[in-house]
């Protein structure tokens, strides 16, 4: 089963299972690569990014952290966010997390310093700059 998907300009596919496995699968579904998140992400409304360089952008719902893999699989970047449901990397390098039952949005640096919060009268699920 798969919690999140997103699909790249150049049709292939990177995905990650219940089960924590990211894969990137070709445009026919065969895996190029994968390895194992070592957490989930929540299934309703989680994701995940593929950034500009190739790297992936996870938000671990169960470890409450947002790390930044490379398709090894090598941990390049974390931060801890509590329970982080969605995640977008904006311009300027900080990272927009969305923690659900929290029911806040926040911002954080290339720290991982908390930079912007915003609550919401409900449970946002996903949250983008434009």
């Amino acid at each position: 089963s798969i919690n999140a998907a997103q699909r790249l300009r150049n049709g292939q596919i990177a995905v990650v299972t219940v089960g924590g496995k990211c894969q990137l699968l070709d445009p026919h579904g065969r895996e190029l690569k994968s390895f194992i998140v070592g957490g989930s992400i929540y299934a309703l409304g989680g994701n995940l990014e593929v950034l500009a360089n190739g790297r992936i952008l996870v938000p671990i719902y169960n470890l409450s952290a947002v790390v930044e893999f490379d398709w090894a699989g090598n941990k390049l970047w974390e931060a801890k966010v509590n329970r982080p449901t969605s995640v977008s990397r904006l311009g300027n390098g900080h990272t927009l997390v969305t923690c659900l039952f929290d029911q806040r949005v926040v911002e954080i640096d290339q720290n991982g310093k908390e930079v912007w919060s915003f609550e919401t009268e409900g449970r946002a699920t996903r949250a983008r700059r434009r």
